[in-house]
């Protein structure tokens, strides 16, 4: 049985945190797929039941999905929600929005600020520049790749953690252990051949292929892979910056009218679904934290215990395939709770044992 009293626990302290004298923000550092929505949920109702008349604002990232994915969690609460919500502009108490839609969010000022997936904007100018002009009473900034802030908090920034490691949700249930895997390929120029080699192995070991998510570089890259899972028969679906403005794909693909999701770059920021079995990384980033993201999105336990697994690749015998396993223990490494606490984006040493 899974245990979410975590997100109780967490959303607690949290909000003892953002009101403390001194403070600048509360930061949830917890892995991707922990349940951080959830989690802010919890911590909006406390607020608001600690502070009737307050206003709260929600700013998501970029793309309108991660807006409508906010509000549609709302929608379908995992934790009683008992606040009005909605978009900018609407007569809500907890308004929702991207930060180029400010200007129609109706208040002078903001009694709580929530900021979702913090790492790729906050420190931006146009969002300073919203805290500047709205000046929230109390922040809650909300990330499963803390590196930058556990940075600034070595340089003195005033802000208070909760770390959710991905080792604490494995003891939890909650999260799975999953095969990690560096495929051999023969050369990294034809994307058509390393797909071929990554599916084949993946499918030679047994794995469950029934769910699939392939992340990789470039549009171009992702119409090949397209092009050759389709040809063995699978229903493939292509998501990119220029077509994420509903979830109506994601929703498919959850659906499960989809049993491929080719992501472009990093993907969809926040999706998880925990029926996806595998994870093909055609992209490969030198980023531990990018890398991270993208790994997280397989470490859900499935709903039938399925064995889960996640690939990159490498060239064969030569010093590429070698970093691309050292990839992998740094990846494996920012499950541990203490090197969630400690990285700040700077080289990462690991044991290869």
């Amino acid at each position: 049985m899974s245990d979410y009293s975590y997100q109780t626990h967490s959303a607690y302290k949290i909000l003892a945190d953002c009101q403390k004298t001194g403070t600048e923000a509360a930061v949830l550092a917890a892995s991707p797929g922990s349940g951080k929505t959830t989690i802010s949920h919890i911590v909006i109702s406390r607020y608001l039941k600690q502070h009737p008349n307050a206003k709260v604002l929600v700013l998501t990232h970029g793309q309108n999905l991660l807006k409508n994915q906010y509000i549609e969690s709302l929608q379908n609460p995992h934790v009683e929600v008992d606040y009005t919500f909605g978009e900018f502009g609407q007569d809500v108490q907890v308004q929702i929005g991207l930060p180029q839609a400010i200007k129609k969010y109706p208040y002078s000022s903001v009694d709580l600020l929530i900021v979702d997936e913090c790492h790729e904007f906050y420190l931006k100018k146009m969002v300073q520049g919203i805290i500047k002009n709205l000046k929230p009473k109390h922040q809650v900034l909300m990330t499963g790749s803390p590196s930058e802030f556990n940075r600034l908090k070595k340089q003195g920034k005033k802000y208070e953690f909760t770390y959710i490691s991905g080792n604490q949700l494995v003891s939890n249930n909650v999260f799975s252990n999953v095969v990690m895997e560096v495929v051999p390929v023969r050369s990294k120029k034809e994307i058509s051949n390393i797909i071929v080699e990554m599916y084949s192995q993946a499918k030679r070991k047994g794995y469950d292929l029934s769910k699939l998510m392939v992340a990789c570089k470039k549009i171009s890259d992702a119409n090949i892979i397209a092009s050759y899972l389709r040809s063995i028969g699978r229903k493939v679906a292509v998501s990119n910056c220029k077509n994420d403005r509903t979830s109506s794909m994601v929703k498919d693909f959850k659906n499960g009218e989809y049993d491929t999701l080719i992501v472009i770059q990093r993907g969809i920021l926040g999706f998880s679904d925990n029926d996806i079995t595998g994870l093909i990384d055609m992209r490969c980033s030198p980023n531990v934290d990018i890398s991270n993201q993208l790994f997280a999105r397989v470490l859900r336990k499935h709903p039938k215990n399925i064995e889960k697994f996640y690939y990159r690749y490498g060239v064969k015998k030569t010093k590429d395939f070698n970093n691309q396993v050292i990839m992998l223990h740094k990846v494996k490494a920012m499950m541990r709770t203490d090197m969630l606490k400690n990285y700040d984006g700077t080289n990462m040493k690991v044991s290869m044992g």
